[in-house]
């Protein structure tokens, strides 16, 4: 009898046991990461967060999956069929160069950019050197965390991306009450003012541009274009930052350009964002949800 088949037939035939213990599935790392690909993702399928670490001055880079630029546009090309003939004997011929050019000439438009949402900083005081430092991604749970030590006080971040209630959840805490003090803002590559929604939240609104032309195309001299007017394309989106404490108090700027945090004992950042993207056949800009 094989030995693969008596292997399995003695597994078939064993008595049920209890399963081994679960292998630990956590990425672990003893330092901030110093670009974003070295930061630890999470999301829920259409919100996520990349984020790194860092003890003073947490980043987490935001996305939306529905963030583009452009809007719909007519992708076909009527001239490809008259040229697929020259492909063909431009390839029996052996002239692999020649076809290559005229299979360009078969392409449609270049199609629009995906676009980052923005950034929630986290600002925190102080420029010691933390101890105990490590950051980790635990992929059963979809939760990155960091914890340090300060002085006698150690300090947790965890983050993950709700699903039901499509949020992005920081919390942050102390062994120590009284301890946690930071400033947060949200900001945008993209077209975007600030403002405060309530006494311990903020939104941010944005703009997309009207077209973006993909990143290997360098001949152009506007590659992003933002356009005005009635008919003006472009995506908007909005960010909302909100935050819940234990203790300490919290305070929004007038301006709405950031809220901070003093001597809470612990803290629930809450960010909800979406955009006016209203399916793949409708203007974003003038048929599009509102955000």
């Amino acid at each position: 009898m094989p030995p693969r088949f008596t292997l399995a037939l003695a597994v078939a035939l064993a008595p049920f046991t209890a399963l081994p213990a679960a292998e630990d599935h956590t990425l672990r790392y003893t330092a901030p990461a110093s670009a974003w690909t070295e930061s630890l993702p999470v999301g829920n399928g259409r919100l996520g967060a990349m984020v790194f670490g860092d003890t003073h001055h947490e980043r987490l880079a935001l996305n939306d999956a529905t963030l583009w630029s452009g809007g719909p546009v007519e992708w076909n090309n009527p001239a490809a069929r008259a040229v697929l003939p020259q492909v063909r004997a431009a390839l029996a011929a052996g002239h692999y160069g020649e076809a290559v050019a005229l299979c360009k000439k078969m392409q449609g438009p270049y199609n629009q950019s995906y676009l980052a949402l923005g950034d929630l900083r986290l600002t925190f005081p102080g420029d010691t050197i933390p101890a105990a430092y490590e950051r980790r991604l635990d992929l059963d749970r979809a939760v990155t965390s960091v914890t340090y030590r300060e002085g006698d006080a150690t300090f947790t971040r965890e983050v993950f991306s709700s699903f039901p209630d499509q949020v992005i959840v920081l919390r942050l805490t102390c062994d120590h009450p009284g301890r946690i003090t930071f400033t947060a803002a949200l900001d945008s590559q993209l077209r975007f003012t600030t403002a405060p929604d309530t006494d311990h939240a903020l939104i941010l609104r944005g703009k997309a541009p009207s077209h973006v032309e993909p990143s290997y195309v360098r001949a152009k001299t506007e590659p992003v274009r933002y356009d005005s007017g009635p008919a003006a394309e472009g995506m908007t989106f909005a960010t909302r930052l909100e935050a819940v404490a234990s203790g300490g108090t919290i305070v929004t700027s007038p301006d709405g350009t950031s809220l901070s945090v003093t001597a809470a004992d612990s803290v629930t950042l809450l960010v909800a964002a979406t955009t006016s993207f209203n399916g793949p056949d409708r203007s974003p800009a003038r048929d599009g949800l509102d955000p």
